[in-house]
Parts: structure tokens; C-alpha cells; sequence
């Protein structure tokens, strides 16, 4: 987008400059306004002002998400950019060998790792003191290596370890000691299995590089060592691997990541390993980070091209009453020889003038606007580690002030196009241009154009969303010409604009296929359409305000006065009311949006994880055991799920061999114990969801068929056939029983039976989690409760389904009322457009006013025919953005595979009411400043001006 401004710009502003410096006539007549009419100068910026600060902020608050998480290449990984995963510390002490032999130049650091997941307590055990952390991730490394690992001692956060730590001694990081309310020399307990190592304080260091990867850091042996050995620290809970740090700093080391990934295959090829795993943690978050700040700001601005779409408006018509206005003064231009040509280059000067302005306050204003955001996202939204922060690139507010200067610029352009166009005579007597309503032979051809495109279109491309959406909306908009010539012409613009409104809403129900992925610009088109053809329907309707306004009589002066302006002037008023319509639209659609996700809450769970109603994970240091858990009062049925990453195969069409990890769950007979997830599909095979799981759970790894139930984000069906990949290398192929919906919300992309584990896992150890149902009388969240007191010690991490589910939901919401909150600043646009239309019409329209004064009209009268209007403008705006936004959301939620299956609508009535009556009081607000100005026009003043 910031490249289409940019060339609109280049387009458009050489000739401005030129005509400033070189064109002297056409330079005093551009911004001889600018100067002379200062206050509707700063109408004019202040309209341009406000859509420039919400591209702007779309950028900036793209840059704080994704600067937030790229910083985490500081904090969490410091140094390190790659991870080579070994099965044990021999290994890893190999591989290191191994990979230091190389003395590359591409890689300055290399150091092996143990680590694994453990419970720390502080202070004495029965006293408010105590404190248990319940996860904890312990590091085993020697300091005097990772202090200058990588070559830089501050990226290592380990500039104030010790060189070197005994077999009792312990570092922490600081938030970790803030958690336990520990110092240096205090001590602590590490918790493993049914035993207890106490540990000395000797560092508290801050959180970042190492310190950050590691909560918790001991000496090296320590782990495998006697003092945890003793305590039934297994093998098998101790993960290993070597840290590799690329040649750079933090960030650029992360460009190396493929050169040293095929340096460390080479190298570990002829010692133990053909094919390493290696993860590139450095650069693959930073890639997270492009993509997250990529997303974000294609979100917001999207959902502000509502807004910018309202300022566009706004900007149109003040240049329409600006022309207005300046009749008089246009026709003379005119009467003496001044060429169209030129009063077009005047109003692209003058409106150059303005666009610059405000796209330079705009930008600086859009950052006070992300701020806000980043601000609120940081308070309500769950970031984990990643601490939302404000950045600000200087690009980012380039782009803003680009698009938004090429926004305001354009519409100046085309709108001079017609403010350019008058009848000299009518133009020199101040009168109004006469309507041209005559059917004429362009716009039948331009008509038959249009539909032929619309047609055309929809055959060559109607698999494309935007495609299917616009093109019959094209092909029966460019109709209306045609029909016109066999019906009256307000019949067919009701009939077609109607058959066109239809589509546009019903598009996603109509074409499932089509629709079932949609980017969300398609949902800016939806909204921009809607509101459009809704306004147009409306603006041909004022012969029945006019009688509604009649029914009155003489006792309902106001009234009448207020309509016959804005029912005089339909193009103007119908891009008021779209101002309005439009961010209402998009605010009222992501509130239903919210109600809805609120009201599925509880069918999310079930389809999640069925009638298991809880969870519980623990470290796999000393989790529990499934006999403990069944043994409980509070629990009735207790499975055992084995949850690992398994590697799938794709092959592509090139026959490129392409893999990726998703999380497994491996299931046994007690899985069925109770219903599990519901399946969204099934194979033929299979008489029920029951008899497809039970095929799942007796899955052989060594004949039979091998059945799977798949997460439906994977697009496969039943009967399709995955391809895993073993820990040794070999490919095992499993076939698609059955899909599910929102495994993702219990960590599931699959489910396999547990006899399978043995073949696509490392190793079978212990199980660390289950899936629980709670004993009769006892609730869900409070077993989960109950179990993450009993066992803090083991790490537990247990929870209701349906508080996870009302959590995630909670998350979408907190994140919807964000963007509702962001697009408030649309609806500002609306309100302040009303109100500066206004105060420019008590100009506009002073002689009338005088006219009205002198013939005995009240000046009472004369004020509430002015919040009539403002009436008449916000009321038509809210309905159709209420009622269109409604209409949408309930086509598009429940009626489409472009959301969820299985919602359940639901409508936010006093939301909505409270979002009806702000709108229409805000437009009444709007209108009390102007009003009051017309009601103190003096007559004779008013009635002695000539232009």
C-alpha cells in the first residue's frame, strides 16, 4: 500500500510544484484561501488529519507487536541462535567435539546443555512464607564457558555469575526470584519425585540471554550427576542438546542459520548423528516477529480502512461545500477566462497545502493513537514472557504520512473534476447546478460495459473471494442504467441496488467453498459495499421524508426546514450518513462477533475435549500417576495421555520432501472411559464417533491399520493418509479416521493410539498428562483447584475445559473491544464530519438564514431545524450500520465455513441499544454549536452579502 501511495504521489504532486513555483496565477489562486480563510483551512486539515493518524497507527502498533517479540532475541535467547537436540549429555558432549572441530567461521560459539522442568520452594514449609514455583526451567552449563559464549559476555546476561559453582549451588534469574521472594545466600528446594535437593543462592542475574533461556542454572554434572541422580532424576526427564552461536550480534548471527545448519549435518554425519535435528530459535522467531508485525498491521489496517474510508468522505465534502461556497467566485474565474483546467490545478494546490499538514500531524498524532493501543494490549491481552512494548519505526510513520497524503491528494483531485464543472450564468446568479437526469447514450454504453466486466469477471475468476463478491455486485450495479429504460429509474436503482445488497450479505452462505478461507480485506470490501448500496437505496427515498415531513403541517416547522436541505442535497447527505454507517457497521459487527464466541463457549469445550471436563499437566520430574489421581474422592475417571511433538511428511507437487511437528496425544482404553471429542467428520467405515476412536486407541504398530483423528485446520479427510517420521528415521503411515474441531485448545493437532508411542517417540517414560472427569458434585474448576494445591511440588498445571475455553474466548474478546476501542476513533471522524459540514452550512447557507429571519422565522425554529438534520443524518446512519452489521455477522458466523462451525448466534441487545443511543446523541452534541451560530445570524448582515 505504501508503494501505491508513493506513485499516486509521484503522479500527482510534480505538477502541484511546479505550478508553485512556475505558475504564479494558479499559486495566488490556491493559497490565497489557504491564508485568507484560515479557520476553514483548519476544518479541512483536521478532516484529512484524523484517517492519516489511523494508518499511521496501524503501522505503529504492527511495529510494537512485532518489536515486542523480536526483542525476545535479547531475553530469552540471547547469544544463542541454534539448538542441536541430542538424546543424552554424552551426546551433546560429542556433538559439541564435534562442531567446535569445524572452526568455521560462521559460528563464534558452541557449548553443550543440559535441562529439564522442575518445581523450586523457598521459606519454611507450613508457613505464609513458603513459596513453590511449580514449573521452572533448570539449566545445566558451566558459567565460565557461557559467560563468553558467543563472544559477547553482556548478550549473555552472565556478566555477574561465578567462573565456577559448586554441586550445592544454584543461579536464578531475577524474576524467578521475585516469584520465591529470595536473595542471594537464602536457599532453596528443588522438588523431584518424593525428594527434596536443597540448593544455595550464589547469583541472582537479570533476565536475558542465557539467564533468560535458563530460570535456573546449576553446575555442570549436576543434573546426571550423584546429588540428582539420588534423588530419581531418570535419564529419560533430562533433555540435552548443544547451543550453537552464529558469527554477529544478536539479530544478524540469525542470517547464518542455514549455512551453519549444513556445517553442523556435515559435521555430526561422521561422528553419531546422519540427521540432526536442529532448530533455528534465533531466526525463526525473528521470523514470528516479521510475520506477527506484518499481521498486525495488515489487521489494523484493514479494520481502520473503515475509518479512512469515513475521513475520504469527509474530506469529499468539504471540498464539495468548499466549491460550493465559491460559486460566485468560480463563475467569475470563469467569466474572465480563466480555464477549467486551471481552477482544477488551484484546488489541487490549495488541497496540497492542507494534505501536506495534516499528514505531518497526523503521523505524530497516530503515534499517540498506537501508544494507546500498545498500551491496552499490554494490560488486557495474555503475552506470556513477551512484555508488549512501543516501537516506533521511522518507515512506519513515512508510510503513514504517505498514505494519508496520497488520500486526501487524490480525493482533492477527483473531487475538483466536478467542482470544476459550471454553468457560468447560473454559476455568476449564485443559483444551483440543474440536475441532468436525461438517459443518455453514455451511460447506457457505460452501463453495458459494466455489466459484460461483471460477467466476465465472475466466469474467468469466481473461485477468487473478492472476485465472487464484487463481480455481480458490479454487473447488477452497471445495470441500473438499462432497467432505467424500462422501469422508472428509482425503481430500478431500489430492485437492482437491493439484488446487489442481497449478494454482498449472503456471498459467504451462497459459496461455502469459495468463502471458507477469507482474507479480512475481503470483510473491508464487504462492509464498503453494503453500507454503499444501503446509502444509495436510501438516497432515493426523499420523497417519502418529505411527506413524513408534511404530515406535521405548519406546526412542524423545524422539521420540514431540517429535511428539505439535506433531501435538497441527496449526494451530499448520503456520504454523511455513509460516514456513520460504515464504522457502526464494523463496530456493531465485532460486538455480535463477541456475543457470539460468548455463547459458544461451552460447545467449544465439547468439541475440545468432550466430556472430560479437566486436565492436569506436571513436570516430568515426579508427575502424578494415574492410580494416584483414580484413587481421589474428587475424581471419577482418570486417562492417561502420552502428549509429544511428531514429525509429519508432506510432499509437495514439485515432489519436494517438506516436514513440520505438530502435537500428538496418544490415547489408551481409558480415553474411552467417557466420550471423547465429538468428530466433524468420520470415514465410511466407521458406524459411529465411538467406533472410529475405538479403532484410534487399538492402533498396532505392527500390522493392521494405523488410525489417527486429525485437528481440522490440517485439510485432510477420512480415509487420507499422513505420513509421520520416527525419531530413527523411518516413515510411518497412518490413516485419517476422523477430524475434530479445536483439539488446539487442549494442545492436540492429533490423536494417536497408545500403542503407537513406542515407534514415533524417543523414548515411553512417564506419563506427566491427564485428561480427568470429576466425581459426582464436584465442579470442574474447583477439582483443578484442589490439584494444583496437592501438587504445586510436582509442577501440576490443572485446569477445566471450560475454563480454558472461557479464557481463550475472554482473550478474543479482550482483543475485539481493542480493535471496537480503535475503530471509536472511525465514529469520531463521523461525529466531528457532522458537525464540520454543519458549521460550514450556517456559512453556506447565510443568506437563506437571513431570509428565514426576516420573514419572522424564530431563531428557535431556525436552531432546531439544524438538529433536525443532524437528527435525520444520525439516525439513518445508525440503523443501516446496526442493521447491516447485524444482517452480516449472521450470515457470515453461522451461515459460512469462513468462522468456526457449530456457533451460536446470539445478539448483543443493550450493547447495541447503548451503541445506538451514544451515536445519535454524539450527532445531536455535534450539532448544538452550529445551530446556535444559525440562530443568531442577524437578518440584514446575512441579506447584504454578495457572495
Amino acid at each position: 500500500m505504501t508503494i501505491v501511495a508513493l506513485i499516486i504521489l509521484a503522479v500527482l504532486i510534480p505538477p502541484v510544484i511546479f505550478d508553485l513555483v512556475r505558475r504564479p496565477t494558479i499559486r495566488r489562486l490556491g493559497l490565497r484561501n489557504v491564508s485568507r480563510r484560515r479557520g476553514e483551512a483548519a476544518l479541512v486539515v483536521a478532516g484529512s488529519l484524523l484517517a492519516t493518524a489511523l494508518v499511521t497507527a496501524a503501522f505503529v502498533v504492527g511495529d510494537s507487536f512485532g518489536g515486542s517479540i523480536r526483542s525476545l532475541a535479547e531475553t530469552r535467547w540471547g547469544p544463542t541462535d541454534m539448538i542441536v537436540d541430542v538424546d543424552s549429555t554424552d551426546q551433546a558432549a560429542v556433538a559439541a567435539e564435534a562442531i567446535s572441530d569445524l572452526e568455521s567461521a560462521d559460528i563464534d560459539g558452541v557449548m553443550p546443555v543440559s535441562f529439564v522442568a522442575v518445581a523450586i520452594g523457598a521459606g519454611e514449609a507450613g508457613t505464609d512464607s513458603r513459596v513453590v514455583e511449580p514449573t521452572v526451567r533448570l539449566l545445566e552449563f558451566d558459567t565460565a564457558v557461557g559467560s563468553t559464549f558467543g563472544g559477547d559476555p553482556s548478550a549473555t546476561g552472565l556478566a555477574d555469575a561465578p567462573v565456577e559453582m559448586g554441586s550445592d549451588e544454584i543461579v536464578l534469574n531475577d524474576v524467578v526470584a521475585s516469584d520465591l521472594g529470595v536473595v542471594v545466600g537464602d536457599s532453596v528446594e528443588i522438588f523431584i519425585g518424593d525428594g527434596t535437593i536443597v540448593l544455595e543462592v550464589v547469583a541472582v542475574l537479570e533476565k536475558t540471554g542465557l539467564a533468560g533461556i535458563g530460570e535456573a542454572i546449576v553446575a555442570p554434572g549436576s543434573l546426571t550427576g550423584s546429588t540428582f541422580a539420588q534423588s530419581a532424576l531418570s535419564d529419560d526427564a533430562v533433555s540435552s542438546g548443544v547451543f550453537v552461536s552464529n558469527t554477529g550480534d544478536v539479530y544478524s548471527g540469525a542470517d547464518l542459520s542455514e549455512t551453519v545448519d549444513e556445517q553442523i549435518a556435515s559435521a555430526l554425519a561422521g561422528v553419531m548423528i546422519d540427521d540432526p535435528e536442529i532448530s533455528w530459535v534465533k531466526s525463526w522467531l525473528i521470523e514470528d516477529a516479521e510475520f506477527e508485525a506484518e499481521d498486525t498491521t495488515s489487521l489494523f489496517g484493514t479494520i481502520s480502512g473503515f475509518s479512512v474510508a469515513a475521513g475520504v468522505l469527509l474530506v469529499i465534502n468539504l471540498f464539495v461545500m468548499l466549491a460550493a461556497e465559491r460559486t460566485v467566485e468560480l463563475g467569475t474565474m470563469r467569466a474572465v477566462g480563466i480555464r477549467r483546467g486551471a481552477i482544477m490545478r488551484a484546488f489541487a494546490l490549495e488541497g496540497a497545502v492542507y494534505g501536506a499538514i495534516a499528514a505531518v500531524l497526523g503521523a505524530l498524532v497516530g503515534v499517540g493513537v498506537g501508544a494507546g493501543v500498545t498500551a491496552y494490549a499490554s494490560a488486557v491481552l495474555p503475552t506470556d514472557d513477551v512484555g508488549i512494548r512501543l516501537f516506533v519505526e521511522p518507515s512506519s510513520l513515512v508510510a503513514g504520512a504517505a498514505i494519508g497524503f496520497a488520500i486526501s491528494q487524490l480525493t482533492v483531485v477527483l473531487t475538483s473534476f466536478r467542482t470544476s464543472k459550471l454553468n457560468i450564468i447560473r454559476a455568476l446568479k449564485d443559483m444551483p447546478a440543474q440536475s441532468h437526469r436525461e438517459r443518455s447514450w453514455k451511460s447506457l454504453v457505460g452501463g453495458a460495459v459494466g455489466v459484460a466486466a461483471g460477467v466476465v469477471l465472475y466466469v474467468m475468476a469466481g473461485t477468487t473471494p473478492i472476485i465472487a463478491m464484487v463481480a455481480p455486485v458490479l454487473a447488477l450495479v452497471s445495470a441500473i442504467p438499462l432497467l432505467g429504460r424500462l422501469v422508472p429509474t428509482r425503481m430500478a436503482i431500489i430492485a437492482l441496488c437491493g439484488a446487489a445488497l442481497f449478494w454482498t450479505a449472503a456471498v459467504f452462505g451462497l459459496l461455502p467453498d469459495v468463502m471458507d478461507d477469507p482474507d479480512i480485506s475481503l470483510f473491508l470490501a464487504q462492509g464498503i459495499l453494503l453500507v454503499g448500496l444501503a446509502v444509495t437505496m436510501v438516497a432515493v427515498l426523499e420523497r417519502f421524508w418529505s411527506r413524513l415531513a408534511r404530515l406535521g403541517g405548519g406546526a412542524n416547522v423545524s422539521a420540514r426546514l431540517g429535511l428539505a436541505h439535506p433531501l435538497d442535497r441527496p449526494v451530499r447527505s448520503a456520504l454523511l450518513i455513509a460516514m456513520y454507517a460504515l464504522v457502526i457497521f464494523t463496530v456493531t459487527f465485532m460486538g455480535v462477533m463477541n456475543a457470539v464466541f460468548s455463547a459458544s463457549t461451552p460447545e467449544l469445550a465439547n468439541q475440545a475435549a468432550g466430556s472430560w471436563a479437566a486436565l492436569v499437566d506436571t513436570n516430568n520430574t515426579s508427575p502424578f500417576t494415574t492410580e494416584e489421581l483414580a484413587a481421589r474422592d474428587d475424581v471419577a475417571h482418570a486417562a492417561a495421555i502420552r502428549t509429544r511433538g511428531v514429525e509429519v511428511v508432506e510432499i509437495t507437487e514439485g515432489l519436494d520432501e517438506e516436514t513440520f511437528f505438530t502435537r500428538a496425544q496418544f490415547v489408551d482404553g481409558q480415553f474411552l472411559a467417557v466420550s471423547p471429542p465429538p468428530l466433524t467428520l468420520r470415514g465410511d467405515e466407521f458406524a459411529d464417533d465411538a467406533a472410529a476412536w475405538e479403532a484410534v486407541v487399538e492402533s498396532s504398530s505392527v500390522d493392521g491399520t494405523k488410525w489417527v483423528v486429525m485437528q481440522d485446520w490440517s485439510g485432510e479427510i477420512p480415509g487420507d493418509v499422513i505420513t509421520l517420521r520416527t525419531p530413527d528415521g523411518e516413515d510411518v503411515d497412518v490413516t485419517v479416521a476422523g477430524v475434530m474441531a479445536n483439539g488446539w485448545l487442549v494442545g492436540s493437532g492429533m490423536y494417536l493410539g497408545e500403542p503407537l508411542a513406542p515407534t514415533l517417540l524417543n523414548s515411553v517414560d512417564a506419563v506427566w498428562r491427564h485428561f480427568l472427569v470429576p466425581a459426582d458434585g464436584m465442579d470442574a474448576s474447583a477439582l483443578a483447584a484442589s490439584l494444583n494445591a496437592d501438587g504445586v511440588e510436582r509442577g501440576a498445571d490443572a485446569a477445566a475445559v471450560l475454563d480454558l475455553a472461557i479464557s481463550e474466548t475472554s482473550e478474543q474478546e479482550a482483543f475485539i473491544s481493542m480493535l471496537q476501542g480503535y475503530l471509536g476513533l472511525g465514529l469520531l471522524i463521523g461525529i466531528a464530519g457532522l458537525g464540520v459540514v454543519l458549521v460550514r452550512a450556517v456559512r453556506e447557507r447565510r443568506r437563506q438564514l437571513g431570509m428565514l429571519r426576516a420573514v419572522g422565522i424564530r431563531s428557535e425554529t431556525v436552531r432546531g431545524s439544524f438538529i433536525v438534520e443532524a437528527a435525520f443524518i444520525g439516525f439513518q446512519g445508525v440503523v443501516l450500520g446496526i442493521g447491516l452489521g447485524v444482517l452480516s455477522s449472521w450470515q457470515t458466523l453461522t451461515r459460512s465455513a469462513a468462522f468456526e462451525e457449530g456457533l451460536t448466534f446470539a445478539l448483543p441487545y443493550r450493547w447495541l441499544a447503548m451503541l445506538a443511543v451514544i451515536a445519535l446523541v454524539a450527532s445531536l452534541l455535534a450539532s448544538l454549536v452550529p445551530a446556535i451560530r444559525a440562530g443568531r445570524v442577524p437578518p440584514a448582515s446575512a441579506l447584504r452579502m454578495t457572495s
